[in-house]
This record gives C-alpha cells, structure tokens and sequence, in this order.
C-alpha cells in the first residue's frame, strides 16, 4: 500500500503516453479528440475541488458554502483544460515540429507522510529535444483514494501560479469579477 501514489501516476501517465502516441490521434484534424482522450485520463487522478480551495489560499474560507461550490464548478474545467494543454502543447511544439513526446518517465522518489500527504518526483525524458523536465507531483489521501492536489513543474507550482494571480484580482476587484 505504500507504492499507491506512484502506482497511480504510473497508471496515469502510461495513459497519457497511450494517448500521445495513438496514430489515429495524430493528424492536426484529430487534436480536439486527443485533447479529449487526454482530458479523460488525466481527470480520475485529481482532486479539483482541493486544488480549487489551495488555489484560493485564505479566501477560500471567506467564501459561502454555495460561493465555494460555485468556484469548484467554473474552475474545474480550467484546471483540467489547463493540465491537458501542457501536456499536449508539449507534445506537439518542438524545434523538430513533429512534438516532443516523453520517452521515458523516471521515478525519482516518492514519499508519503503519515498524516495522508505523499510526493512523487518524476523526470521526463524528451527524445525529439534530447532534454529532460522535473516533474513534482503532490497527493493526499481521502476516503482511501490517492488524489494529486498539485503539480510543481520545474520548481513552480500550480496551485501557487493560480494563488498569485486569483489574489490579486481578488484584492483589486471582488469575488464576482474572479468568477
């Protein structure tokens, strides 16, 4: 029961790579379907509503519960549509045009805290780029599930990139203009 957070990034990410590398999900015509079909692989292993409230900071607390809801509801799509675009605009934008799919995943080192929190380092290999990229993943554990609640790509997070830009807004303008 250890290895579950890895396993559940292994099992995503062997997902995602069946996706990329799909000749029938190749041609330019077929983008939307891939993005699709990545959108499909990838949404199983996140916890959007707990990226939601991170993404939020101390606001999140500010917030009613319909209010909290609501920003789940709008913002999930964005967080998903946003993890399957870096993943495809990587696989399809590089110096060969032809993407840049991962070669290989290397599982540096995982660790899980006793209070339900786990880490899994990974780097990606890039064959047509011939470079590789750090990949941080963080997962909590609820009702026995595995959950990624934050991907840390070359030392900046996610959930900190939203925190930095919903703050601001929400400091010059309100909650409604957020949504």
């Amino acid at each position: 029961r250890g290895r579950q957070p890895q396993e559940l990034l292994q099992q995503m990410l062997t997902g995602v790579l069946a996706v990329l590398t799909d000749d029938t999900l190749k041609a330019p015509a077929q983008s939307q379907a891939r993005l699709e079909r990545l959108a499909r692989v990838v949404a199983p292993s996140f916890d959007f509503k707990e990226m939601a409230r991170r993404s939020l900071g101390h606001e999140w607390h500010r917030l009613t519960p319909a209010q909290q809801e609501e920003f789940v509801r709008f913002f999930s799509p964005l967080l998903l549509q946003s993890l399957v675009q870096r993943i495809a605009y990587r696989a399809t934008t590089s110096a060969t045009g032809y993407g840049s799919i991962p070669t290989t995943v290397h599982y540096q080192r995982e660790t899980i805290d006793p209070d339900g929190d786990a880490s899994v380092q990974t780097v990606m290999t890039y064959a047509h780029e011939q470079t590789t990229e750090a990949i941080e993943y963080l997962l909590l554990r609820r009702n026995g599930a595995w959950r990624v609640y934050d991907v840390i790509v070359e030392g900046a997070s996610m959930v900190t990139n939203y925190r930095t830009q919903f703050a601001t807004i929400l400091r010059q303008e309100s909650y409604d203009a957020l949504i």
